[in-house]
């Protein structure tokens, strides 16, 4: 690459990390009222941002390198207008991590009673569904456990697997996320399930990490919006947060060996230098390389996908047998078969968030019109689970796994998550006693009082307002 190509990708990505930190310096006004965009745009920023103005993909044209930081610069102007769009109509509280009426309506002694019980029924039911969905690929338990990662992955009976794989998703993001809100024994057993269960899905399916991150992030979002943040726990989260995408590089790194050596081996990998020497060219942090892939080979050696990933979301919940040609084939498998990228036909690549709109919507303008519509609909939920119940338990529990794929570029599997988890959620919460309307004065629903103690967040104007939330 010429030196003036090399100047100008590493401007465009210099402006996009400025733009993302920009972003989050926002956010850390108000750090819990504001989580989503932080979770939004401080992955963006590192991954289209910092990550490639250190070290570029390898193996590209020079004019890919360009076009794809424009894109990525371009995505980003997108979806913080899209953001803003959404705020401009919607006045949310901006120095609450809650609104007072969820505050009230999650003090209710009633409430509190009935989310402790749904607490323990996702823990037996998210484990229950997880052996159900071994069982339903590969015939037994035994089998699914000792055969390879991607060995039963079309097999068995598609659809009951299917439903299965929605029941662990959803419910095994409930405990960790709502024990925050409840008794501290509650607490406890929430975080325990989370972390052991996160380590269980890892370890038994060779190395998948999506849902095991997602578990992780969503018990430490559940930490945010509970809690108080003083600054000492404010800069212990920022820290925790920032560890997970060089935790997840490294988890990529150590799959490939999972199957040589003993748990032992891999948590002894999983802490060596070694293990992280290429991790700027790993997924996730390498997932820029993505973009720069898809500018490469669409249109020039595969023609652009026409909008497939969001004609299968209108057909998610029919099986493709049964409609045919409408569905079309899993995108990110059609992504990978036109890179190129060796690992059979079973192999699945998203694209990353900008690469799904370039190849769905034919380049630049799919960009725009996908992170645009990206930045609204983050915005939409995250203010919504800030005021509202159901939400809170179906998108602000989901939303760390949400915020995960999102990177990725998998708007189909972020869907099918949310709206197959409201199925199996709200039923679930009104079996276990949650009342969806407010509680009447009498019943326990008023508002917790806020702590008049220290507290750093009254203290500064940059974070005054913040009050506590039940259970902190």
């Amino acid at each position: 690459m010429s030196n003036s190509a090399a100047a100008l990708v590493f401007a465009l990505h210099l402006g996009v990390l400025l733009s993302c930190a920009f972003e989050c310096s926002l956010a850390l006004r108000y750090p819990r009222a504001q989580i989503g965009r932080a979770l939004f745009f401080a992955p963006y920023g590192l991954i289209h941002g910092l990550v490639p103005a250190i070290s570029l993909p390898r193996g590209w044209h020079q004019q890919d390198y360009v076009s794809a930081a424009l894109l990525a610069l371009l995505g980003c102007v997108s979806a913080s207008a899209g953001w803003r769009l959404y705020e401009r109509f919607h006045a949310a509280p901006r120095g609450q991590a809650l609104s007072p009426d969820l505050q009230a309506r999650l003090a209710a002694p009633s409430t509190r009673a009935a989310l402790s019980r749904l607490v323990v029924a996702s823990m037996v039911l998210s484990v229950l569904a997880w052996i159900g969905q071994l069982v339903s690929k590969a015939g037994s338990l035994e089998e699914a456990l000792a055969a390879g990662r991607f060995e039963h992955r079309l097999s068995g009976n598609l659809l009951v697997a299917a439903l299965f794989s929605h029941a662990v998703i959803k419910l095994s993001q409930l405990p960790g996320f709502l024990g925050f809100f409840l008794a501290r024994r509650m607490k406890i057993a929430g975080v325990c399930f989370s972390l052991t269960f996160a380590a269980v899905l890892f370890v038994a399916s060779k190395g998948a990490r999506g849902l095991a991150l997602g578990v992780v992030v969503s018990t430490l979002l559940g930490s945010v919006l509970a809690t108080r943040m003083t600054r000492r726990r404010l800069w212990a989260m920022g820290l925790l947060f920032c560890l997970l995408p060089p935790l997840a590089a490294g988890l990529y790194t150590v799959r490939k060996s999972m199957s040589r050596g003993s748990l032992s081996d891999l948590a002894e990998d999983l802490v060596s230098a070694r293990t992280y020497e290429d991790a700027l060219h790993s997924d996730p942090l390498g997932y820029h390389q993505w973009l720069v892939a898809a500018v490469h080979f669409f249109p020039r050696y595969h023609p652009y996908l026409e909008g497939a990933t969001y004609r299968r979301i209108l057909l998610f919940a029919i099986p493709g047998r049964l409609v045919g040609d409408l569905k079309p084939r899993d995108t990110h498998m059609v992504f990978a078969e036109a890179i190129g990228a060796p690992g059979g036909e079973l192999l699945t690549i998203p694209p990353s968030l900008p690469g799904d709109g370039y190849i769905n919507f034919y380049g630049w303008p799919g960009v725009i019109l996908v992170l645009f519509g990206t930045g609204f609909v983050y915005a939409l939920i995250t203010a919504r689970f800030r005021e509202s119940l159901a939400w809170l338990l179906t998108a602000g529990a989901s939303f760390g796994h949400v915020a995960v794929m999102t990177m990725r570029g998998q708007p189909y599997e972020i869907t099918a998550e949310l709206v197959a988890g409201a199925c199996i959620v709200l039923p679930l919460a009104g079996l276990c006693g949650v009342r969806w309307t407010r509680a009447s004065s009498g019943t326990g629903g008023t508002a917790p009082p806020r702590d008049r103690g220290s507290d750093p967040e009254r203290e500064s104007p940059t974070q005054q307002g913040e009050g506590a939330a039940p259970g902190a």
